[in-house]
């Protein structure tokens, strides 16, 4: 998913009343677009991470949009 496809369908989430919950440099590129949205680690960057969200339960629905061999290794 591209920049131009993604920002569309996260203010659409947003709209419909979603959280929106990112790894920190798609937050910001969210909230440049005046979307909100709260940041959390990477797995390989720290705790609280987005796996510690699915988890818990407090993510409910994902867009994976992974980058580079790291991302393919777990």
């Amino acid at each position: 998913m591209t920049k131009s496809t993604s920002l569309p369908l996260a203010r659409n989430f947003s709209s419909l009343g979603f959280q929106l919950t990112a790894t920190r440099g798609t937050a910001a590129s969210l909230h440049a677009a005046g979307i909100e949205a709260e940041a959390v680690f990477k797995v390989n960057e720290g705790r609280p991470n987005i796996v510690d969200l699915i988890k818990t339960g407090k993510s409910i629905w994902f867009i994976n949009t992974p980058l580079g061999r790291e991302s393919f290794l777990r």
